[in-house]
């Protein structure tokens, strides 16, 4: 017996313009970006904080400069505009990370609430949504969620 599974986007998904990472997603507070329904209802969402330091190129050149990335809007500042260009920079040197977000599924309850089952952490957006589908189509599972 197949289940159906709806995704609806309450908020703006960005893996057409290549960005997958939970870093893209970051505001001031945790948010819902998609709601899954089948069987169950998952809720996938970003979470954390983020702390990026740029440091300007010339990186042979001491300098104190940095840029310090803390929401999705600060990379323009620093010239990067994908989940590439985040890794090319990463193994440039450029970037340093002290705090990263991350997406998680979490089941909604009948009364609109979260479940008090731990909540899984995915570090894409397709990931996530992917667990997400797969425990929505199920009635229960045997580890908890």
């Amino acid at each position: 017996m197949s289940t159906d599974v709806t995704i609806e986007w309450l908020n703006a998904d960005l893996r057409p313009d290549g960005k997958e990472d939970a870093c893209w997603y970051v505001s001031n507070e945790p948010y819902t970006i998609c709601r899954v329904r089948g069987r169950r209802t998952f809720d996938v969402r970003v979470n954390g904080e983020m702390r990026v330091y740029y440091f300007e190129p010339p990186l042979d050149v001491p300098s104190p400069y940095h840029v310090v990335v803390r929401y999705s809007d600060d990379w323009d500042e620093c010239g990067i505009k994908n989940d590439v260009d985040v890794h090319e920079a990463a193994e440039r040197g450029e970037i340093e990370w002290d705090e990263n977000p991350w997406f998680e599924y979490v089941e909604v309850l009948k009364d609109g609430s979260y479940s008090n089952d731990d909540w899984e952490i995915d570090h894409t957006l397709s990931d996530s949504l992917e667990h997400a589908v797969m425990y929505a189509m199920r009635e229960h599972d045997e580890e908890g969620i």
